[in-house]
């Protein structure tokens, strides 16, 4: 990949060159994730779930694990 150079302005600002946002898939509103490491910063598309997302994904409890948190709320009434 080519090297690309970006200026940054008053506010702390920077251009993300076009081609980065295209090989990294950036579309605008999505989030950014920065690390820094010896070498510099290393930039990555943060993907970010929503938690509606991660909730529906989980896999259901078992009656086991229904009946465990019964009985813990039990015992504090």
């Amino acid at each position: 990949m080519a090297i690309k150079i970006s200026r940054m302005n008053l506010k702390g600002q920077i251009r993300i060159p076009k081609e980065i946002r295209e090989y990294l898939n950036i579309r605008p509103g999505e989030h950014i994730y920065f690390e820094t490491s010896k070498e510099g910063i290393i930039i990555k598309k943060a993907h970010m779930k929503k938690l509606s997302d991660v909730l529906t994904s989980a896999k259901p409890f078992d009656e086991n694990v229904i009946r465990s948190i019964e009985d813990i709320r039990n015992e504090w009434i």
